[in-house]
């Protein structure tokens, strides 16, 4: 499901097309163990996600706050055009970094 790469950062690739509510739980918890081995930055690359629900969105935003809690930020790369148009819909990009 989540493949990972840890240099100055974490980066974690979702091997998934499609996040929602039937994964979104199993993804953070893979997510918030991921940061409790590597006290480092997480770059989520979505590079395999066509699309997302509000209850992934939701939760990538606890996660967020988790990370920012710890002195840490998550930010996003390589998102397919219809994620963009998502997160730009919903101004997610005052929470994230997204490139």
């Amino acid at each position: 499901m989540l493949t990972i790469d840890v240099q100055d950062a974490v980066t974690v690739t979702i091997n998934l097309k499609m996040l929602n509510i039937h994964n979104s739980r199993e993804i953070q918890q893979q997510l918030s163990e991921i940061a409790r081995i590597h006290n480092k930055n997480i770059i989520i690359n979505l590079q395999n996600v066509t699309s997302l629900d509000s209850s992934t969105i939701s939760m990538l935003v606890d996660f967020n706050n988790h990370l920012k809690e710890t002195g840490r930020e998550l930010s996003f790369i390589n998102p397919s055009p219809f994620v963009k148009k998502i997160f730009e819909m919903i101004h997610i990009s005052k929470f994230f970094t997204i490139t």
